[in-house]
């Protein structure tokens, strides 16, 4: 069984190990069904691409909000 693939639009605000806070927005292309990815797993993918963003590692940002949500209306 193959998965679909669903455009979902996150906003995500970190406060980075400098003291400085920032929120990034966009859109990820994720599986879905009952092969697709976890909230979890999407929750980790972007936080990683945030950090490569920002020139730091993920464990270098502390979440302070996380939404996900289907991009489509």
């Amino acid at each position: 069984m193959t998965s679909a693939v669903t455009s979902f639009h996150y906003v995500m605000t970190v406060h980075t190990s400098g003291g400085h806070f920032a929120t990034f927005n966009g859109a990820a292309d994720l599986p879905t069904g009952p092969q697709g990815a976890t909230r979890a797993e999407a929750f980790e993918q972007i936080r990683a691409v945030v950090a490569r963003e920002l020139g730091m590692k993920a464990d270098q940002l502390a979440v302070q909000f996380f939404s996900i949500d289907p991009n489509q209306l």
